[in-house]
């Protein structure tokens, strides 16, 4: 089998770092329950060569991309959105006419990708992103969390993640981005009990609110997380004209009152794999250990480990009596992280399928027809590519999940996605993070009664509204949007019923918006809605772009692009060089680097108005370490431990798919493998072959002789040569063979946009017509082609 490598050209440093993003910049303020925020990410091109800079970053949960703008060669300059493929061929012209374009697109759930092409040597350039996001009370409690780096995942993150070939997220243990964060709290918010379990931050004082900004040290290797407390939760009700109409948010924080506690029927399934060694399985197992005090003699429970495969330890419901509460105990004095992968979808599937037994109403201690929930309590850092299986096998089984999300840098949007859509909740927990608080407030909404007949009374007929949630809990925020012909007179009310009670909650008062604003806010929310649960339909696609057009909104179907057209002598020349962004390493993922645990907590109460307070965290790398300049994942009072915990994850401690490329074992790799030259090259291996070369700096020069090497049919070798006479180099020659096989084989495989790019530059002074007739020149030759692999591809059309 031929053998052909895969590496991904970077641009190097002699210490063999990628150092073209210097930092990121975050500025925000707090209004109310809305967080506006803007992201400059600063980069400079240190090397010889043009390059192109691609870096996939994550967003907070739910947030609304809403502006992009550039600083480069004194430029500033601002972006449109415009559907995705008009955005994307708009950026390939502008970059083959050697100017710089840049555009940002989304990836996958949580996660964009901003692109920037052709930044010169010694050049720098700043990508500023604007966002907002709709926070949320969660009884007593707003948490704030900035997401800054990309955990390691379980799974393919092209196949099942969808992200394209020339995105990654492939952590590294080398590189450091500084970051600082301003973020600005005003209104109620600053008036907050605050916490800061994720970093060292100073607080101030201002005329406009309180300030809350991080001390030196901070980097992209963990969520900011900012936790506002002691609030009361309130409804909110905003109304901002919209075109002809009217958008309105209604942001409605119920009471619901617990008259008894209800029995559950409690699957607990915790994530055992590798990822979650070191700090997220020990707050998994304090967790666990704060669960086990909430349950009570009625209650009925199961507990569940899973990684690569999942171990029922208590396979049945079974009620909680003292000898069972004792068995569940010692389930987890030994949980660890010690069962490889996290096949999260097969593990839920076979906890849901588990039985319960007969009459559960009668087990539950329930009478007449209420029949009681089934629910899953899901321990894990959510931290998998599979997040759409995970999504539709929950809402498919009955179950409602209670994920609770553990880590510095969970993953959040899966978490929170499959909470909503099955009816459960979604909390997260930093290392750091007083684990006590959080259980208690998940037991108060799984004891919760069932909220039904939900409705929205707008005050008149509605355009469009939000979909209504299946669950609702007192003392978190549910935030409704519509769009209404008229202007409100009333504030808006929610309804439901409970224990056969009709409720309501609804706001004071209808509070005028930003007029630019909430309308785009509404409409991220129905775009959202129709790409979620409608997104295959026709007609609800052609809505959502044009909505996500109309309103200059990010989507699956649009791109926010922007170019900066060079001077004629300013124009880059040739391809250039393709560095993929690696984020740096989560702090603790895998047991790699620990955060210490004070018992000091920094708070700005609102009893101390006027004070200025300025702290170490709660949550920072062990101190005992040389230099600033290390990375902090090293950051420990042992490095060798903390190498030689690497070492034991790569060498079989995890599961090698779990863990990332660079930390596995490679002795097993098929490029150290011996090459069999009688074994012919089949077409798709030589497209693959083609396309690995298109992503390596002077790809243009090299990959002749690279395709040369291969051994391909003899009838195929002679019609290169015939080629290479016609069109007057080798380059063009393969290109048209390649050309061909990548429309002959374009159901198995997609060429990347660098493998485009370079087919598209090597023939772009040939006709089509030329092209046309040797490609079929070469379908005719096939005939006589022997060999399986090449004989069995058909006579193609070249359009």
């Amino acid at each position: 089998m031929t053998v052909f490598f895969q590496e991904i050209a970077q641009l190097m440093s002699s210490e063999g770092v990628a150092v073209s993003l210097q930092s990121v910049q975050i500025e925000g303020q707090v209004t109310g329950l809305l967080l506006s925020l803007r992201a400059r990410q600063h980069y400079k091109n240190t090397g010889a060569d043009y390059l192109e800079v691609v870096y996939t970053f994550p967003l907070p949960w739910g947030a609304t991309l809403l502006g992009l703008h550039a600083e480069i060669d004194g430029h500033r300059l601002h972006g449109t959105v415009m559907e995705k493929t008009e955005a994307t061929q708009a950026y390939e012209k502008a970059l083959d006419a050697g100017d710089t374009p840049i555009m940002v697109e989304r990836s996958a759930r949580g996660l964009y990708t901003a692109n920037l092409g052709n930044l010169k040597p010694g050049e720098s350039a700043v990508i500023e992103i604007e966002y907002a996001q709709l926070l949320r009370f969660e009884q007593g409690q707003v948490r704030i969390t900035l997401p800054t780096t990309v955990a390691p995942r379980y799974g393919d993150a092209h196949q099942t993640g969808g992200l394209a070939p020339h995105e990654s997220v492939e952590p590294s243990l080398l590189v450091e981005y500084p970051l600082t964060v301003n973020l600005l709290l005003t209104g109620d918010a600053a008036l907050a009990s605050v916490q800061c379990p994720s970093h060292g931050v100073a607080l101030a004082r201002q005329d406009d609110g309180l300030l809350v900004k991080l001390q030196q040290g901070g980097f992209l290797d963990r969520d900011v997380v900012l936790l506002l407390q002691d609030l009361q939760g309130q409804s909110f009700a905003s109304v901002a004209p919209d075109g002809e109409g009217f958008a309105v948010l209604a942001s409605f924080c119920p009471v619901v009152e617990v008259p008894a506690p209800i029995p559950l029927l409690l699957k607990i399934l915790v994530d055992c794999s590798g990822s979650m060694a070191g700090d997220s399985i020990t707050a998994a197992r304090q967790a666990l250990y704060e669960i086990v005090q909430e349950l009570k003699a009625q209650d009925w429970v199961s507990y569940s480990r899973f990684g690569s495969t999942v171990v029922h330890d208590l396979a049945e419901l079974t009620p909680c009596k003292p000898a069972n509460i004792k068995r569940v105990a010692r389930f987890i004095a030994n949980t660890d992280a010690d069962l490889g992968g996290t096949e999260m979808n097969a593990a839920l599937i076979s906890t849901f399928n588990k039985s319960s037994g007969p009459d559960l109403s009668a087990r539950s201690g329930t009478k007449g027809d209420v029949e009681p929930h089934q629910d899953v309590l899901l321990i894990t850092d959510g931290d998998i590519w599979d997040v759409e299986a995970v999504i539709e096998s929950a809402k498919a089984s009955g179950h409602r999940i209670f994920a609770i999300g553990v880590g510095s840098a969970p993953g959040e949007s899966l978490l929170r996605e499959v909470a909503e859509k099955t009816g459960g909740a979604c909390e997260l927990v930093s290392p750091t993070q007083s684990v006590a608080d959080v259980i208690v407030r998940m037991f108060h909404r799984l004891r919760s009664p069932c909220c039904s007949n939900l409705t929205v009374d707008w005050g008149q007929a509605v355009l469009w509204q939000s979909a209504l949630p299946s669950a609702l809990y007192g003392g978190d925020t549910l935030h409704l949007c519509a769009r209404l012909a008229m202007a409100p007179l009333t504030p808006p009310t929610l309804s439901w019923v409970a224990n056969d009670t009709a409720m309501q909650a609804h706001a004071l008062q209808l509070q005028q918006a930003d007029a630019l604003l909430l309308p785009r806010l509404v409409a991220a929310q129905q775009v959202a809605e129709c790409e979620s649960d409608h997104g295959s339909l026709e007609q609800i696609k052609e809505l959502a772009l044009t909505l996500a057009l109309r309103y200059q909104l990010i989507s699956q179907q649009t791109n926010l692009i922007l170019v900066h057209v060079r001077a004629p002598d300013q124009k880059a020349e040739g391809l250039p060089a393709l560095e993929q962004i690696a984020p740096m390493q989560a702090a603790g993922w895998g047991g790699a680097g620990g955060l210490m645990t004070s018992t000091e907590t920094l708070q700005f109460s609102r009893r101390q108005p006027d004070q200025v307070i300025m702290r170490s965290h709660v949550a920072s790398p062990t101190p005992s370490y040389a230099s600033q300049s290390s990375p902090s994942v090293w950051r420990t009072r042992d490095r060798s431990a903390a190498a030689a915990k690497i070492d034991s994850l790569s060498s079989g401690g995890i599961d090698e798919f779990e863990v990332p490329a660079f930390l596995r074992n490679q002795s097993g790799d098929r490029t150290s493998r011996s090459i069999n030259p009688k074994a012919i090259t089949t077409p798709l291996e030589l497209l693959k072959a083609f396309d690995a070369m298109a992503g390596k700096i002077l790809a243009g020069h090299r990959f002749v002789g690279a395709l040369q090497t291969l051994h391909i049919p003899v009838e195929i070798s002679k019609l290169v040569d015939e080629f290479t006479v016609v069109l007057g180099t080798g380059a063009k020659a393969w290109a048209v063979v390649v050309q061909w096989l990548s429309i002959s084989l374009a159901d198995q495989f997609s060429l990347s946009r660098q493998g485009e790019r370079l087919l598209r530059k090597t023939l772009k002074d040939e006709g089509a017509d030329v092209v046309e007739a040797l490609i079929e020149q070469l379908a005719v030759t096939m005939v006589a082609v022997q060999g399986e692999s090449w004989s069995i591809l058909q006579v193609q059309e070249y359009k």
